[in-house]
Formats: C-alpha cells, sequence, structure tokens
C-alpha cells in the first residue's frame, strides 16, 4: 500500500513540462516551414526521424533527449 498518494508527482509534473516545451518547439519549427505541409515538401519530418534514429544507434540503443 502506498501510504503517500502523491509520491513522485512533482517528478512526472515535472517530466510533463519538459515534454510539453519541446513538443511546443518543435510545433514552432514546422510552422517556421509552412505548416506540416510545407516541411513534408522539404522532408523535414524525414530527416529528423533519420537524425533521431542515427543518435539512437550510436549510442549504443540508450536514448536520451535533451529538451
Amino acid at each position: 500500500m502506498n501510504e503517500n498518494s502523491l509520491q513522485g508527482s512533482y517528478t512526472v509534473d515535472e517530466l510533463t513540462d519538459l515534454v510539453e516545451a519541446g513538443v511546443l518547439v518543435e510545433f514552432d519549427r514546422i510552422t517556421q516551414r509552412g505548416g506540416v505541409l510545407g516541411a513534408m515538401e522539404t522532408g523535414y519530418q524525414r530527416g529528423k526521424i533519420q537524425d533521431e534514429s542515427m543518435r539512437c544507434e550510436v549510442g549504443g540503443g540508450q536514448y536520451r533527449h535533451n529538451v
């Protein structure tokens, strides 16, 4: 039984805030490229996926994202 129902909630809140901030930055980058369609035309999303995949491979499968 967990005696403290709020145990860990600070950490979860902080991680949620970090993810939200990262998502908003990425939305801004896509918007600067003319929205989703504009970013697709330039290959932005594909390039980001390839870059992240390469970082994961180089890191030996250990994925760390700096927000």
